[in-house]
């Protein structure tokens, strides 16, 4: 028998919109600190100091080694991580919202 309303638009179940909406939601974080990244490694590169201050570069004293390079292979470290994460998370919030997509139901296969 022919059912006469089943042309009737059916809406995505509400987990499904939620899961969708977290989605978003996470990979707009990921680029957020994406952007930060960049922004942080554009100041560092078009600002000489930032990376090695001249005071340091610019003292008449010794200077030790560990004193002069630790903070910026510390620097260059935190920033590698912030793209690496941030690269991450906007990958993990676009699989979510991938993986929320309306799910179809074959009505002959019985499911």
């Amino acid at each position: 028998m022919v059912d006469p309303f089943d042309d009737v638009e059916k809406r995505e179940p509400t987990e499904q919109v939620i899961g969708r909406f977290v989605g978003i939601l996470v990979f707009i974080a990921g680029i957020i600190l994406l952007s930060a990244t960049f922004s942080i490694a554009y100041r560092s590169f078009t600002t000489p100091d930032w990376f090695l201050p001249a005071t340091l570069l610019n003292n008449k004293s010794m200077i030790s080694p560990e004193k002069l390079y630790l903070p910026l292979v510390i620097k260059l470290v935190m920033l590698f991580a912030m793209g690496y994460f941030g690269s991450l998370i906007a990958s993990r919030g676009a699989q979510f919202f991938m993986s929320a997509k309306k799910v179809h139901h074959d009505e002959s296969a019985g499911n």
